[in-house]
């Protein structure tokens, strides 16, 4: 009859070999060298109990299990009244052994048996950490990671730590991603930004080595920088070589510039503008003054719409300044809900006071040429030209010249002026408008007009002709309407690509094929027209 405790049909077979170590984790494990082959050989601490047995002990929580069970062989289950076998006398008890959790009776857990590892398994789990040259030892300290899984244990290798790649950044640098998905890494030690990828060490080695180089010549030349500047390293490809690229900005000073042979040399305020615009994600507080520049400029050009000021410097619309200030309060509740929304708030300032301060500097404004800014700097025409204009004179009765100037008026010195340019297009599309309804009026008294029986074959022609210039008319209005009508709200690129679909004829000559064309549906229908209303 089989004993309680183990299953019925079981016959214990003899105990297999197994290892004990003392404990879970094996500390202060010594490595001595051996004489003349230099070899190291592994001197475990003496295990108490039997030298040939070895075996796992574990203590679990008292609510499991208790102190006194051990782990024993996996094909033996001992009956109540035998006590643990392999017990040590010091964990021996009095009285009747723990009870199982499942029946109330004495059992024992199974004991994990595993060969005898070799030299290469049991240096799989040791980790060297120091090694003392002076004594002639290896210190190794070993961790074994082991989770209880009933009715056994598993034993698994320590858990490994990632090895620092060779591509990661070294210290002090940072990696910074902006609102457009480009890349840039700042270095907040050094004060240094740049755009080059700093995981490549030749690239990352050019750009310190610079940042030191300037900093000498700042030193030897006795140039007083501002407290709170930064610097801008980068690599550009001009004629196959790499060209160094470099300037200071001061967020304080507001200024963006470079090292002089005595003192900084500043440049115009937009380039700062646009350097805060390109490295604003590293930034958790707002620059001085940014913010009050960027309303005290909103309010500006509000004031500027208003009034209706057409010489104002002011490069956005009263739509837009709306929607910027919109764009603003957004941002400004999120930030007030504590979200860390400092880049967004400075990108937006950066991009909009650029934008500002190049239309300013275009204009010359605040200086004595502001006042010829705005006068028109077309060259004088050519002999070629003047005959091909009288040309077109003759066949659009001189109206051409009126569009003409109209055009040349949205363009300084070389620069499109965008409000100037939509409240063309606004005017010019009502116009049309207006054309096509006088077309219309000249078809419908055309047709009536040839309803009259007692007419000479001349007044029937120019009937005839008048009604297909008026319908010719109607077509080209409707093209430039459809056309135009989403322009309204065109930006610069756009509005420059317009200006310049013929700029093969040269400046002036381009904007006299625009002026061509949008005069097209007028004279049509007015000029030619007269002929069938005489009788």
């Amino acid at each position: 009859m089989p004993q309680r405790g183990s299953p019925a049909g079981i016959q214990d077979p003899q105990p297999s070999t197994s290892y004990d170590t003392p404990e879970i984790s094996l500390t202060n494990v010594r490595g001595k060298r051996k004489p003349g082959d230099g070899s190291t050989s592994l001197d475990f601490p003496p295990i108490t109990g039997s030298p040939e047995l070895k075996q796992f002990r574990q203590q679990t929580s008292e609510g499991l299990f208790s102190p006194t069970e051990t782990l024993v062989s996996s094909s033996r289950f001992l009956s109540p009244d035998s006590p643990p076998a392999n017990m040590s006398p010091s964990r021996t008890t009095t009285g009747p052994y723990a009870a199982s959790f499942r029946n109330n009776s004495a059992v024992s857990l199974p004991k994990l048996t595993m060969p005898d590892p070799d030299a290469s398994k049991r240096a799989h789990y040791v980790e060297t950490l120091s090694v003392d040259k002076n004594e002639d030892t290896v210190r190794l300290r070993t961790q074994l990671t082991i989770r209880t899984h009933l009715p056994h244990f598993i034993v698994t290798d320590p858990p490994t730590r990632p090895k620092p790649s060779a591509t990661d950044l070294p210290d002090h640098w940072r990696q910074f991603v902006r609102l457009d998905g480009s890349l840039y890494y700042y270095n907040p030690f050094e004060r240094l930004v740049t755009t080059e990828d700093m995981h490549n060490a030749r690239l990352r080695s050019i750009v310190e080595k610079t940042a030191c180089k300037l900093a000498s010549i700042a030193d030897s030349n006795r140039i007083v920088l501002p407290a709170d500047w930064e610097l801008c390293i980068e690599i550009e490809w001009e004629d196959e070589e790499e060209v160094l690229h470099y300037n200071y900005i001061s967020y304080e000073e507001g200024q963006y510039f470079q090292l002089g042979r005595a003192q900084p040399v500043c440049a115009e305020r937009s380039r700062y503008w646009d350097h805060v615009e390109k490295f604003c994600m590293h930034h958790s507080e707002l620059p001085p003054f940014a913010e009050a520049d960027f309303l005290s400029e909103l309010a500006y050009g509000a004031t500027e719409r208003i009034l209706d000021n057409k010489g104002t410097t002011f490069r956005f619309t009263g739509p837009q300044t709306q929607a910027l200030i919109g764009t603003y309060r957004e941002l400004k509740e999120a930030q007030h809900e504590g979200i860390a929304i400092a880049p967004a708030l400075i990108w937006l300032f950066a991009r909009t006071m650029n934008l500002v301060e190049e239309t300013r500097t275009n204009s010359k404004y605040g200086t004595a040429d502001a006042a010829a800014a705005r006068k028109s700097s077309w060259k004088e025409p050519t002999l070629k030209f003047r005959i091909i204009d009288l040309i077109l004179g003759f066949a659009f009765s001189g109206t051409h010249n009126m569009y003409r100037r109209r055009l040349m008026k949205t363009r300084f010195n070389n620069v499109l002026y965008l409000p100037d340019f939509r409240e063309l297009l606004s005017d010019l599309i009502i116009e049309w408008g207006d054309s096509n309804l006088l077309s219309t009026v000249f078809v419908a008294v055309n047709v009536s007009f040839l309803a009259i029986n007692d007419l000479t074959s001349m007044q029937r022609t120019c009937s005839l002709v008048s009604s297909l210039f008026a319908m010719i008319s109607i077509a080209g209005g409707m093209h430039h309407i459809w056309n135009h009508r989403i322009k309204l709200d065109v930006e610069v690129v756009e509005a420059s690509q317009y200006m310049n679909h013929g700029i093969i004829f040269g400046d002036r000559g381009s904007v006299t094929i625009l002026a061509c064309f949008s005069r097209f549906p007028s004279p049509l229908s007015s000029g030619h027209s007269t002929p069938s209303l005489r009788r």
